[in-house]
């Protein structure tokens, strides 16, 4: 059995790795927008912790993530504009 409130520090565990792995320095082969949107998500975060993180308009972080999940949907590369 596991002890009360065991699940919500998990996630914020999660969400501390996927800020360090969000903002350490990679030089060689910085992450792009979407990968740093799309961790953070994994890790729990909501759209508006994130638009916070990555420098952002919430509405700018929910289109993004309104993306990427239509993507995972429909197994499609939908057109990207960068």
């Amino acid at each position: 059995m596991t002890e009360p409130g065991f699940p919500e520090l998990i996630k914020r565990l999660d969400a501390v790795i996927g800020l360090l792995a969000v903002t350490l320095p990679q030089p060689l082969n910085p992450r792009s927008l979407q990968d740093q949107i799309t961790l953070l998500d994994a890790a729990g975060l909501g759209p508006t912790d994130i638009s916070r993180i990555v420098d952002r308009a919430p509405k700018d972080v929910t289109s993004v993530l309104a993306r990427v999940r239509a993507k995972k949907k429909s197994g499609k590369q939908p057109h990207r504009k960068e």
